[in-house]
């Protein structure tokens, strides 16, 4: 299963030329979720993020050490160790805390869901994946439908 995260004015990575060519490349089970106004760095923490938070509020070492972190969870870590390392926090910033009221809150949510269903088997969370979220400009699943309601016998 793959999930592409993207910013709609991501200009290092245009959606047009990376994200969405990737989507319409992969033929396994697959979610775009494209950000309104968001920028290369919305996927950077639950809440999203900014170049400029990130510069802001974090220093190059610290920088480097998330990246590397991430991208060993992504292909090393164990399923549960990935649910339980977001912590909440008191901010926004691209330093993977977010609060309950973060306006990008649904990035994290739809991470979190596509990491219950593929990695914990969690059925459940199919339905979180089935309806885009306020901030996505762009939305699109291929392989996620889900089960038709039983009928009442």
């Amino acid at each position: 299963p793959v999930l592409i995260i993207c910013g709609a004015k991501d200009r290092r990575a245009a959606v047009q030329t990376q994200a969405r060519p990737q989507y319409l490349h992969t033929s396994a089970t697959k979610l775009i979720f494209e950000v309104e106004d968001g920028d290369h760095f919305v996927a950077n923490g639950p809440s999203g993020g900014t170049k400029i938070e990130f510069e802001k509020g974090t220093s190059k070492f610290k920088a480097a050490c998330n990246l590397g972190c991430a991208s060993l969870c992504v292909s090393e870590v164990p399923s549960a160790a990935m649910v339980h390392t977001v912590p909440k926090g008191d901010t926004e910033r691209t330093n993977g805390h977010a609060k309950d009221y973060a306006q990008r809150g649904a990035i994290g949510g739809v991470a979190l869901a596509w990491l219950q269903l593929f990695l914990l088997g969690d059925e459940g969370a199919r339905s979180k994946l089935a309806v885009r979220p306020d901030i996505g400009s762009g939305f699109e699943s291929n392989g996620l439908a889900t089960a038709p309601a039983m009928e009442a016998m």
